[in-house]
């Protein structure tokens, strides 16, 4: 059986039209129990930021949660080096979106680095529609490879048959743009003016790829 295989390939540019704030929480305590206080206060002190934002209480999500012992070397009096546990160590990862809005950006961040805690914050951008256009670039990748094999089956006075095998390509496809990042009470160009955040952010560029197998009828009839 005679088959062609050809690839098609498929990019798209898409706005971002949802901003993403990731806070990265961590703090050292002497034991177990001040540890779980701090970690439950910040999750208070922050909710009521967002809330006083016009956020719902369930909105802020905690994707990583880690209390667990730390521990320093030191140089024992026998001259060895040891290990001992001087407390325990809290590591939090929390984030919310919403539709893009420089304002109420700017406000929460003001109010997140401006409060009692350490927060390391990120910016990340992404398209609420995503997995319509996902769909949409895939459908773009299979015309495309149908476009090209009907013209290489024309040239070569062939018809094409059946789909015989169909593979998707195996890019990887970021879906955020590139990610902001800035720490707590620090100087930073997006928290010099507590209500002027002008943030634009770049288009999120995709591409995907599809490889399809059609087999070849006989001669065409002239």
């Amino acid at each position: 059986m005679n088959t062609i295989t050809v690839t098609g390939y498929a990019e798209m540019k898409i706005r971002p039209d949802t901003t993403k704030v990731s806070l990265d929480l961590s703090s050292i305590h002497k034991n177990y129990d001040d540890a779980i206080r701090i970690a439950s206060k910040n999750v208070e002190e922050i909710k009521e930021i967002i809330i006083l934002n016009g956020f719902k209480n369930d909105d802020l999500k905690t994707t990583n949660y880690s209390i667990k012992p730390r521990y320093e070397n030191y140089k024992a009096d026998d001259g060895s080096y040891k290990s001992r546990q001087i407390g325990y160590e809290y590591n939090e990862a929390l984030e919310f979106s919403f539709s893009n809005d420089n304002v109420l950006l700017g406000k929460l961040l003001y109010e997140i680095s401006n409060s009692k805690l350490n927060a390391i914050i990120k910016l990340s951008f992404f398209n609420s529609n995503i997995e319509e256009l996902k769909d949409e670039l895939l459908a773009k990748c299979v015309r495309s490879a149908k476009k090209k094999a009907i013209i290489l089956a024309d040239s070569a006075n062939v018809l094409l048959g059946e789909i015989i095998n169909i593979e998707h390509g195996d890019y990887h496809i970021n879906y955020f743009n590139d990610e902001y990042e800035m720490g707590a009470n620090q100087d930073n160009i997006f928290l010099a003016r507590s209500y002027d955040v002008n943030i634009n952010p770049d288009d999120i560029k995709l591409k995907d790829k599809v490889t399809i197998t059609w087999e070849l009828k006989g001669d065409k009839k002239l």
